[in-house]
C-alpha cells in the first residue's frame, strides 16, 4: 500500500499542475469567457488526489492501514471518485470556457456521482482507520513487532 499511495500522490500531483496549466493556457487564449470549473480542477486534484495520497501514506506508515479488511475497498473508491469528479470538472469546464452548449444536468449528475464516492471513499478510509487503531490488545499482541506501535 505504501507504493501504490505513493505513485498515486505523484501523479494526481502531476495532473493537478497540469490541470492548473492548462487553465491558465485556455482562459488566456479566451479572453473574457466567463467563469468555469476549470479553476477548480487544478485544487481538486492536489487536495483530493495528492495529499490524501500522502495521507495515506503516513496512516499506513503509523497504523499498518492495509491491514484493515476496508483499505482496499478505500482505494479503489477513492481513485474512482477522484477521477470522475476531476475528469468531469476538466471537461464541463473545458465546454463552458470554449462557449459549447451541453446538457448541464447530465454533467451534474455524473459530478455528483463523483463527490458520492468521495464520500463513501472517506468512510470507507475512517472504517479502516478505526478497524487498525481500535484493536482489540489480544489482537494487538498477535501482530509482528513492526506492526505494533
Amino acid at each position: 500500500m505504501l507504493r501504490r499511495a505513493y505513485w498515486a500522490s505523484a501523479i494526481y500531483a502531476g495532473l493537478g499542475l497540469a490541470g492548473g496549466l492548462f487553465y491558465r493556457e485556455l482562459t488566456r487564449t479566451h479572453p473574457g469567457a466567463p467563469d468555469s470549473q476549470l479553476g477548480l480542477v487544478h485544487t481538486h486534484l492536489l487536495v483530493l488526489g495528492m495529499l490524501t495520497g500522502l495521507l495515506v501514506l503516513v496512516l499506513e506508515r503509523l497504523f499498518r492501514l492495509s491491514a484493515s479488511r476496508f483499505s482496499r475497498a478505500f482505494e479503489i473508491t477513492w481513485h474512482l471518485g477522484v477521477v470522475l469528479t476531476g475528469g468531469m470538472m476538466a471537461v464541463r469546464g473545458t465546454l463552458t470556457t470554449l462557449g459549447v452548449h451541453f446538457n448541464d444536468k447530465m454533467f451534474a449528475g455524473i459530478s455528483g456521482t463523483g463527490h458520492m464516492l468521495l464520500t463513501a471513499a472517506f468512510i470507507l478510509l475512517f472504517a479502516a482507520l478505526g478497524s487498525v487503531v481500535l484493536r482489540s490488545p489480544d489482537e494487538e499482541a498477535s501482530l509482528p513487532a513492526e506492526a505494533r506501535a
